[in-house]
């Protein structure tokens, strides 16, 4: 299930720091009820085969709908702004919605913010190629044992293999704890990324990098869907992975 928050600032702009990701978490967990809150939070959904915790949401950065200026590590926004949120848990955005919709007036950060209109937006129907374009960047990693101890992290980029097979083992393993059921097969390929699509993102105290551009997948239906419900790629309910559908077609 898939929804865009449409909100602006009460005031004039609305400012943020450039690295506003767990912002923008915490106002979701903000406007959850408490018992949903606790179960996402707190609990999650553990794949019985990795033990991992799924939390099973994603959502969008803020999309502008006007000018917005970069500067000294804050982003000003001049106007409107939306926000995708999205998750095969449709209990879970409900109550997400009915949060927002009984308060109207909220804040990000410091920011008095007006809630303009709740859209529910179409899942796309299922087809064996598309073109997607990320709403907020797709992270692919894995962690290793140092000898010396402790732990390394190693972020894949788009042109790795390892970027691919993180990325649809993750899928799997939402496709696994959600629907309780296996699935093979598929990949996801980019189709407009460069080195301009490289993001740095600093999430609390943890430094995370993550891809955007245009991709192609080629995916069985179950893990279609839970790309677009759940996102590509880990850590997205720390707002990461959320993609939309750019084109059926690969362009000419």
């Amino acid at each position: 299930m898939r929804i865009r928050l449409n909100i602006h600032p009460k005031r004039s702009s609305m400012i943020l720091p450039c690295h506003y990701n767990h912002m923008l978490q915490g106002f979701i967990y903000d406007h959850l009820d408490p018992r949903m809150a606790d179960i996402i939070h707190n609990k999650g959904f553990v794949d019985g085969q990795s033990r991992r915790t799924l939390r099973f949401f994603t959502f969008s950065r803020l999309l502008p709908r006007a000018s917005m200026i970069v500067k000294n590590g804050y982003i000003n926004f001049k106007g409107p702004v939306s926000l995708v949120v999205c998750s095969p848990n449709e209990a879970f955005i409900e109550s997400f919605v009915m949060g927002v919709l009984t308060r109207q007036e909220f804040f990000l950060g410091q920011n008095p913010v007006l809630l303009d209109r709740v859209e529910v937006l179409k899942s796309p129907p299922y087809a064996e190629v598309c073109y997607i374009r990320t709403l907020s960047p797709i992270v692919s990693y894995s962690t290793f044992d140092r000898v010396q101890g402790g732990r390394r992290v190693v972020y894949y980029s788009p042109k790795d293999d390892d970027f691919e097979r993180t990325v649809l083992a993750n899928l799997r393993r939402k496709v696994r704890t959600w629907l309780g059921k296996d699935v093979d097969g598929g990949s996801i390929r980019p189709f407009l990324v460069d080195h301009r699509n490289k993001h740095v993102v600093k999430y609390k105290d943890t430094v995370i990098e993550g891809w955007s551009g245009v991709y192609e997948l080629r995916l069985p239906e179950e893990m279609f869907c839970m790309a677009f419900d759940a996102g590509l790629g880990a850590k997205n309910s720390q707002g990461f992975g959320c993609i939309e559908l750019w084109n059926r077609r690969r362009p000419s």
